[in-house]
């Protein structure tokens, strides 16, 4: 096993798939950092510390920003050390970073590909859940089921796959009905849900919007409050269309917003154009207006926008 490893995936659900599969045999304690909440000295005295518990450590840092752009002058002092490590590192343990991308005119960068080996992350979450329910017969109408009443967060997917698995366990068969029957439609996390009816929107699947719309209102979720949510997200997402070259941490600062909104608004709007999400902005705040300046119904507004997507 190498003492290097470097991983351009800033999901960090796969991420930790991805270490305890290559920690298999449970020799390294890991531990997760995420920078620059841990600076880069007290990293290194770390990994140059016996460990107690377990013989081996895997010391994991996380949005490790410093490789995805040019290093300033101010960080350079800060960086030398690791740079020197990356060099020598500590046979008895492993350091990883975690970055969303490399800028390769940076010198740790130059120095961690040679040194270092890189860590593929599969990103294909229905990859993912079809490893997750080898042996089992199952359809394609299975998973995208599944991904709709999870709103295809990998994590909530993953546990109810399990569940299904145990309650399948005689059959051995998954269906579209045993998600219907046993997953709680997940409405709970609305960043998540409100990206989903936004793909939905888009892709002009007009049924299943109006059904997460309904699920959304059955949860006491005002009019105001979904059309205001979805402005939000695709104005994130048209924004982060718009400065595709810069890194999320950039993105975060340059908006004054928090980084995991900017992390998923990217994974979202990377199958769609600026042209397609500006209309739709553009739609949204029309019926915004037509509801605040006529007597429309405000379900039967939002319910025309949907229908006037296809």
């Amino acid at each position: 096993m190498n003492n290097l490893y470097y991983i351009v995936n800033t999901n960090l659900s796969l991420v930790k798939n991805k270490l305890e599969e290559l920690n298999s045999s449970q020799q390294y304690e890991i531990t997760y950092y995420d920078y620059p909440d841990k600076n880069i000295q007290e990293v290194i005295e770390e990994l140059d510390t016996i460990n107690f518990l377990v013989p081996h450590k895997m010391i994991v840092l996380t949005s490790s920003t410093f490789l995805a752009t040019s290093i300033k002058k101010k960080d350079e002092k800060e960086l030398e050390p690791l740079l020197k490590y990356i060099k020598n590192p500590n046979p008895d343990h492993i350091l990883v970073f975690v970055t969303d991308k490399l800028y390769e005119k940076n010198k740790i960068v130059t120095e961690l590909k040679k040194q270092a080996k890189l860590l593929k992350v599969e990103t294909d979450i229905k990859d993912i859940i079809k490893k997750a329910i080898a042996g089992y017969k199952y359809d394609e109408d299975f998973i995208k089921t599944l991904l709709d009443y999870t709103n295809n967060d990998i994590d909530l997917s993953l546990s109810e796959v399990e569940k299904l698995k145990i309650l399948k366990i005689d059959e051995k068969e998954l269906t579209k009905e045993d998600v219907i029957a046993s997953v709680r439609r997940n409405i709970d996390d609305s960043d998540q849900v409100f990206f989903t009816l936004i793909d939905h929107i888009i892709n002009k699947n007009i049924k299943r919007s109006l059904e997460i719309y309904q699920d959304l209102k059955k949860s006491n979720i005002e009019e105001t409050k979904i059309i205001a949510t979805l402005a939000s997200q695709l104005r994130l997402m048209y924004q982060v269309k718009c400065l595709e070259g810069a890194t999320d941490q950039q993105i975060a600062n340059r908006l004054k917003v928090k980084l995991y909104p900017v992390k998923k608004a990217r994974e979202r709007a990377y199958s769609y154009s600026k042209k397609q999400l500006a209309k739709l902005l553009k739609d949204l705040f029309d019926i915004d207006f037509q509801i605040k300046t006529s007597t429309i119904d405000k379900s039967l507004a939002i319910e025309m926008f949907i229908y006037n997507q296809k």
